[in-house]
């Protein structure tokens, strides 16, 4: 019983820390990396995708912190998440990788596709920056040193 609250306050700190990342490499970088992605919709998809395919939640955490502040679109966060099979990957890749390796393929693709349509179909609705934040800060005024 003691282990849901551990386990709890593990995956919050890991999601703070990922949040924190995101914002972080927004200021160290005056908000570029951030202008380049929104500008780019098929490279959004695209990179969701893999980051999705990554093993683990890594990918799916930084794509909800972007699509939160509005940096990415609704379709682009669904492509993450279809791409997504999280922790499980780590097993299926240890039990039958050539067939994960199709799995992941056919999810990336599928995944795509999916958020494609749903970028297009939610852009004959209300403009999707009221879902979210006014983008991410980027604080001119300090500097981040490494």
């Amino acid at each position: 019983m003691t282990e849901i609250p551990t386990h709890a306050l593990l995956i919050t700190g890991f999601v703070t820390v990922m949040m924190v990342v995101v914002e972080y490499l927004n200021v160290l970088s005056s908000g570029q990396w951030q202008r380049r992605l929104s500008q780019q919709r098929w490279g959004q998809h695209l990179y969701a995708a893999l980051l999705g395919a990554i093993p683990g939640c890594l990918g799916a955490f930084a794509i909800t912190t972007m699509s939160s502040h509005g940096i990415v679109t609704l379709g682009v966060l669904v492509t993450t998440m279809i791409a997504t099979t999280g922790d499980a990957s780590f097993v299926i890749l240890t039990v039958v990788p050539r067939q994960a390796l199709l799995i992941f393929a056919i999810l990336l693709l599928v995944s795509v596709g999916v958020g494609l349509l749903i970028d297009v179909f939610w852009r004959h609705r209300k403009n999707q920056s009221s879902l979210a934040c006014k983008g991410l800060r980027a604080h001119n005024k300090y500097s981040c040193v490494i």
